[in-house]
């Protein structure tokens, strides 16, 4: 399977989630009714909620010449060692890239078919997918080898760079097995240094990768959901042993995480504590916090529309019956998932913000005269894009170090600020 084929397949997706989304707006005139059958509110309580607003800048011109490892500009890796030493300061020990949902290795759950009907071609569309994904997104939307490879070279030898790969698939049990499977990761990337209260980890997700993070903080520190998600992931079969993961899940107790979200939408419930730290960067052109109009979709006027269209409802379903009774039962923990009116009701309300975690609400200048919709992916390519690697790893470094203008937003006790809207 070329790349060829794999853009034609992208394309008729997005096809076909622009003539979804045309068919429910032209419903919106329709009385509305929750999943309870109440009438449901036309605004959603956003009071409270920690935001920024920040434009683009680049303080220096980034290098797309090939190989962009070895074509950068001293200031650039100057600046770039600046942000390593801001993360060292920190004690951060790793950084992991997590890729968001459709880029991943199994995306529509094929190869979860497959493997029961015909291992031999699963097997070889597994080596297909993986071989030329990387071709047909390259950066755009998607943490490339070559980004994780000029962040390790760029910000030193302190913070040891790398990617996290999961299934990418479009529903709660996909994400809860990226959950599991992160947890796994970073125990196996720590068996020769153990975690301790002097070590932090630095998650990094763009889209949907959130969501493994959100998951992340509830397992951590919701013991009755911990107990619920591990007897739902051994009833759906799933791959690892439920008390490897344990183990793995109590070693991160003591590890101070840093999590940063790139255009994820707000949808799972986030369980913060003492020393889990959170940051949401999100491509936004609007003076308020409110999602963007639909007028301006076609020139990403607004900013990240996958950001606002992947709330509660906007889930696929998994090709596989026990997995889709699964994931009914994961909406009573999680939120609704595969659920268009409820899906329908949801962008109604225009929720930018997540419920916990501070926001920088960035003009990232992705916008057109022209339609660049497919281009930009409505929007939501723009944060991976190596170029933003600078810019996106010193808001990131700053934020959390509190040592410039970007964390303005904190007051002196160090609680957030809120920026009512």
């Amino acid at each position: 399977m070329g790349p060829g084929l794999w853009l034609i397949l992208i394309l008729v997706s997005l096809l076909i989630v622009f003539v979804f989304l045309r068919f429910v707006f032209r419903q919106r005139h329709r009385q509305e009714y929750s999943v309870s059958g109440k009438k449901q509110d036309d605004h959603a309580s956003e009071q409270g909620f920690s935001f920024k607003i920040l434009n683009f800048t680049e303080p220096v011109a980034f290098s797309e010449q090939q190989p962009v490892t070895a074509t950068q500009s001293p200031e650039w890796l100057s600046y770039m060692q600046e942000t390593g030493c801001l993360f060292e300061r920190l004690k951060i020990s790793q950084l992991v890239f997590v890729h968001g949902t459709f880029v991943g290795d199994d995306p529509f759950d094929i190869l979860r078919f497959l493997r029961k009907l015909h291992p031999r071609l699963a097997h070889l569309l597994h080596h297909s997918i993986r071989r030329n994904k990387e071709r047909v997104f390259y950066d755009n939307g998607y943490f490339t080898e070559s980004y994780a490879e000029l962040a390790q070279l760029a910000l030193g030898p302190a913070v040891r760079c790398r990617r996290f790969s999961w299934s990418s698939g479009n529903h709660h049990l996909a994400r809860l097995e990226g959950a599991f499977d992160l947890i796994m990761d970073l125990a196996a990337h720590h068996e020769d240094d153990p975690y301790s209260r002097r070590t932090g980890l630095l998650l990094v997700g763009h889209s949907h990768a959130g969501q493994l993070f959100a998951i992340l903080t509830a397992l951590l520190n919701q013991r009755g959901f911990a107990d619920e998600m591990f007897r739902l992931y051994r009833e759906s079969g799933g791959a690892s042993d439920p008390e490897a993961i344990r183990n793995s899940l109590k070693n991160l107790k003591n590890v101070r995480l840093y999590l940063v979200t790139m255009g994820t939408p707000p949808r799972y419930r986030w369980c913060l504590s003492h020393n889990i730290r959170l940051l949401h960067l999100i491509n936004h052109r609007k003076p308020d916090a409110k999602t963007g109009s639909s007028s301006g979709v076609l020139t990403t006027r607004d900013g990240d529309y996958i950001q606002q269209w992947g709330v509660a409802g906007s889930d696929s379903p998994s090709p596989l019956r026990l997995h889709q009774q699964i994931n009914r039962k994961l909406d009573a923990w999680l939120d609704m998932g595969c659920h268009p009116l409820y899906w329908k009701q949801q962008l109604r309300h225009q929720k930018r913000l997540h419920d916990k975690g501070f926001h920088f609400l960035i003009d990232y200048g992705d916008c057109s005269k022209v339609p660049n919709c497919l281009a930009t992916i409505f929007g939501h390519g723009v944060y991976t894009r190596q170029r933003m690697m600078l810019y996106n790893l010193r808001v990131i470094a700053e934020y959390f170090s509190g040592v410039s203008d970007l964390s303005a937003s904190l007051d002196n006790s160090g609680k957030h600020s809120s920026q009512k809207f």
